[in-house]
């Protein structure tokens, strides 16, 4: 096949040459503004054999493309990073004599770039700087289109702000130029800076983009797939199979969330990592964690509540779903509190450097030896969950000459309708006091005369993967009304109201897609209207999102171990973990997504259940699945695991606990390390 290359030489041009020679392409001309030799000034100036224009950049105008390639009837490959929505819609007018295949900018790929924006816009959330990275290697001191969009969404959160472009800081644009020169600018790599200031702020986003090799060697793939294409307008979604890049795929349900895609060799990533690569370097089992996602999902619940909800409300990290002490200067810096249900959560989060004062410590049987620790340690909050709590706490708390803040745990006798296990707001449950039952009231009224304890206010807990603001509604109407009684009957009045967790995640394609800051103002709105028919004053709201900060975050990767067949029952393909990683299946049937890692773009069309290495018959990861017919250490990948599964893994059959690797901008490192044989054998006398 004979390629037209429009731009991408000159400094990439003998890495261009090198990826059509590997391809079996060859190179019929080069049209770039730059000239030099062999180099075509416009695309008439060529007249020879060709099969196919990839165009890199805005060399050559949309409209000069089109009119060539409609002129020889030739399909056109256009990375359009460089052109204005004006010459978008010449190339779509353009798809109707001849195939195009439209990329917004495939140096970076769809979906990074749109995270990239996301989280520019999202930025604001206590962080005085904030720095983005994607991955190029050219240099010039002129802003990349990239960063220049990034620039455009904080301009949108921070309208006030002053803005410099450049590395050197010698570029300045108004602030209508900002989108447009985004465009024309995509091509212009490197390393930039794009500086914000304010009058008490300073927002540097920092961009560095691909390897035009990639950019080249994707629309070489797509070349070779659209040169046999009927006249039409190709989006970059249509060619995910046969390109296998790393673009956004979220709408064919099996990616599930943003952070999570495919790159050109077929193998799946997170937060733009190589899954294989990063097997190959830390070992499986592996749990991974993308921490730009985590930071993400912490700074859409403090934004939520500080938008909507009174001031002082604030997230709260559950840090059940997920404990390690380098987890937790993240959680610090993004602005959350954490809740705590042990001495050893107390103890690995205040090693990780969080401030004691906002940890709130949960639990239904607290030891003297718990209560006694966590006031030595100064925990700013109890989550009391019982009489006997109350009077043990209050003594202890006497007899040190503290004041501890509490709030009572009561449980509003609501079914959410999630999983009976993860079901908490129920009457008959282990957790909290009832109000139904009267005994609530008897509870709060013993507290508030306790000496030593300043009651803030009610803790309830209703149950986990709730999709909608509705049931968080109910409760908040049970708990405005007993709030009120206690007022009338007792002189108290709340001051914080916590809610606890809840909101659900996607483990399947067929779960809801859950909209957390909609239903924060949901909720909002629901509390104030409640509380002004009361005229009662508005509380402080603290949420408990555990699950919902760290799940989507999280993938386990596995080996595959072998496949066994049993004629006329199933197929099972076994990995080396299971029940001791991620005991979840072997509980409740908890669904997952599970994924070919290395072999993203084979055909799935072999049904199997992947088996562990435990000696259970229970030792289940998924059951009924499709797959690729799979090979011995294949890399296996299940999605949706930063929740639930680091937290609860064991030793059973004296298996090791996997490690668990940090993905941040672009880099990973060792966050826990594997466990070895002395490790198990460390307590054993």
């Amino acid at each position: 096949m004979n390629v037209i290359v429009n731009g991408a030489l000159g400094r990439m041009g003998q890495q261009v040459c090198k990826l059509l020679e590997e391809n079996g392409l060859t190179l019929a001309a080069a049209v770039d503004r730059a000239g030099g030799e062999g180099v075509y000034q416009s695309l008439t100036d060529y007249t020879g054999p060709a099969d196919v224009v990839i165009d890199f950049s805005n060399h050559a105008s949309a409209q000069e493309l089109v009119d060539y390639c409609k002129s020889r009837n030739l399909p056109l490959v256009a990375a359009t990073t460089g052109y204005t929505p004006e010459e978008f819609a010449v190339l779509e007018e353009g798809a109707k004599a001849v195939p195009i295949f439209q990329s917004y900018n495939m140096s970076v790929g769809v979906a990074l770039l749109a995270r990239l924006v996301k989280q520019a816009a999202a930025i604001f959330g206590g962080c005085d700087v904030e720095i983005i990275e994607a991955h190029h290697n050219r240099k010039a001191d002129a802003p990349s289109g990239t960063a220049l969009l990034l620039a455009d969404a904080v301009k949108e959160k921070r309208p006030d702000a002053e803005y410099v472009f450049g590395r050197s800081g010698q570029h300045k644009r108004q602030p209508n130029e900002i989108g447009i020169h985004a465009l024309r600018m995509g091509n212009v790599v490197g390393e930039h800076e794009v500086i914000f200031a304010t009058d008490n702020q300073t927002i540097s986003l920092k961009h560095q983009a691909h390897d035009r090799a990639l950019f080249a060697d994707g629309a070489i793939a797509a070349a070779r797939f659209i040169v046999n294409q009927a006249p039409g307008f190709y989006h970059m979604d249509d060619l995910l199979g046969p390109l296998g890049k790393e673009t956004d795929r979220k709408e064919n349900g099996t990616m599930l969330y943003d952070n999570l895609s495919v790159n050109e060799l077929g193998h799946l990533t997170i937060g733009g990592l190589d899954t294989v690569d990063l097997a190959d370097r830390f070992g499986a089992p592996l749990y991974v964690l993308d921490e730009d996602q985590v930071r993400a999902n912490c700074r859409t619940y403090v934004q939520a509540l500080g938008q909507y909800m009174p001031e002082g409300s604030c997230p709260l990290f559950a840090g059940k779903a997920l404990c390690f002490k380098g987890l937790y200067p993240i959680l610090d810096s993004e602005g959350m509190g954490a809740d705590v249900v042990s001495p050893g959560e107390i103890y690995t989060a205040l090693a990780g450097g969080f401030p004691p004062e906002k940890l709130y410590f949960h639990g239904n049987n607290k030891t003297d030896e718990d209560i006694q620790y966590a006031l030595e340690s100064k925990v700013g909050h109890f989550i009391v969950d019982n009489h006997h709590e109350l009077e043990r706490l209050d003594r202890a708390a006497g007899e040190m000459g503290i004041r501890q803040k509490v709030l009572l745990r009561v449980t509003p006798g609501i079914d959410p309708h999630t999983l009976q296990a993860i079901n908490t707001g129920r009457i008959d449950c282990q957790f909290g006091v009832p109000i139904e039952t009267g005994q609530a009231a008897r509870f709060v009224r013993a507290a508030v005369e306790m000496k030593n304890l300043d009651v803030m206010g009610f803790h309830s807990h209703i149950g986990s993967q709730i999709f909608e603001a509705e049931p968080f509604c109910d409760a908040v109407d049970i708990l405005l009304d007993f709030a009120d009684q206690m007022r009338k009957e007792l002189g108290f009045t709340v001051r914080v109201l916590n809610l606890g967790g809840g909101f659900g995640v996607r483990y399947k394609e067929s779960d809801p897609v859950v909209d957390i800051p909609a239903n924060i103002k949901a909720l909002s709105e629901h509390l104030k209207a409640g509380c002004a028919a009361k005229d009662y004053p508005v509380p402080q709201i603290l949420l408990e999102p555990g699950r919902s900060i760290v799940a989507n975050a999280g993938i386990t990767l596995y080996r595959v171990g072998g496949v066994k067949t049993i004629e006329g029952y199933r197929s099972y393909i076994t990995v080396n973990g299971g029940m001791t990683d991620n005991p979840r299946y072997a509980l409740y049937q908890a669904p997952y997504t599970v994924l070919p890692a290395d072999r993203m773009n084979d055909p799935r069309d072999f049904q199997c259940t992947i088996a562990g290495r435990c000696c259970e018959s229970g030792d289940l990861i998924q059951e009924n699945i499709m797959m690729p017919r799979a090979e011995r250490d294949d890399l296996i990948a299940v999605l949706t695991t930063g929740a639930y599964n680091f937290t609860m893994s064991s030793n059973y059959n004296r298996l090791c606990r996997p490690a668990l690797v940090l993905v941040h901008e672009g880099q990973a490192r060792l966050a826990v390390r594997r466990q070895t044989f002395e490790d198990l054998i460390a307590c054993d006398l």
